[in-house]
């Protein structure tokens, strides 16, 4: 980190970096909408989108009239 290089990519080849990490979250169904449309969309980094698609899916198979959010 000292040589300029972001602590979110650090992370990738730190060894906690190589685990993954189980996280439990809530909020409302526009709140999840919200978040997946600002954080899925191009210009947002790399680990962020690929959570916000992960969670799109999850939102999909208990809301799939979502889908078409």
């Amino acid at each position: 980190m000292n040589n300029g290089i972001a602590k979110e990519q650090a992370r990738v080849v730190l060894p906690e970096g190589l685990t993954k990490t189980r996280l439990y979250m809530n909020g409302t169904l526009r709140s999840w909408v919200h978040y997946i449309e600002l954080r899925g969309a191009n210009g947002t980094q790399k680990e962020h989108m690929e959570i916000a698609h992960a969670c799109a899916e999850v939102i999909a198979e208990i809301f799939p009239l979502a889908k078409s959010l």
